[in-house]
């Protein structure tokens, strides 16, 4: 028992300090979001729950606007809205010769957050009262 606390205190630590550095890929947020869940911690839960929207949304924008940008750039507009990706929340990546680059990415996982954040949230409200 106090192995596993030592490991889910250094598990935490380590995810907490990946995510203060904003990183880029969803995972790491979204499994410190679920040890705060089985560890019963609710403020915390909600804490990093509200922080992964907002990163990950803002994060979503930049993409969106990056990729309208490269479209204006190089008059592909038709290109974009031919393929339709980005209505219809796909990945946009371009093929080079070191591998696939991510320009879009729509993270449907936020929207599992959003949800998750409302359930939280009036859980909180409840256990106020």
């Amino acid at each position: 028992l106090v192995a596993r606390k030592k490991d889910y205190e250094l598990a935490t630590a380590m995810y907490e300090k990946i995510i203060s550095k904003k990183y880029w890929k969803p995972a790491p947020y979204d499994r410190l979001i679920r040890m705060y869940s089985r560890a019963k911690l609710l403020e915390e839960e909600i804490r990093v729950l509200k922080l992964s929207i907002e990163h990950f949304t803002k994060l979503k924008e930049k993409r969106y606007k990056y990729i309208m940008e490269l479209a204006e750039k190089y008059d592909a507009y038709d290109y974009i809205n031919k393929r339709n990706a980005i209505n219809h929340g796909k990945i946009v990546y371009y093929v080079g010769w070191h591998g696939d680059i991510t320009l879009y990415e729509p993270f449907p996982i936020i929207d599992q957050w959003k949800e998750r954040l409302e359930k939280k949230l009036q859980q909180q409200m409840t256990t106020k009262e």
